[in-house]
């Protein structure tokens, strides 16, 4: 996994933008998407790969 410059727990694997951990309130994903990042492009990876698809997000 490429990281991000500046924002360690995040990187792209297999070109989508991983989220390992978030911090903040408001949610790092919302943030991206809010930026025009299709939710089809962000994997929540904090979140388990059993538990994923129930997201709005993608799962791999």
């Amino acid at each position: 996994m490429s990281s991000c410059p500046n924002l360690p727990g995040y990187g792209y694997i297999n070109d989508k933008i991983w989220i390992q951990r978030d911090g903040t309130e408001y949610g790092i994903a919302n943030e991206l998407v809010n930026a025009g990042i299709p939710k089809a492009q962000i994997v929540l990876g904090f979140q388990p790969a059993d538990v994923r698809k129930y997201t709005e997000f993608a799962v791999i």
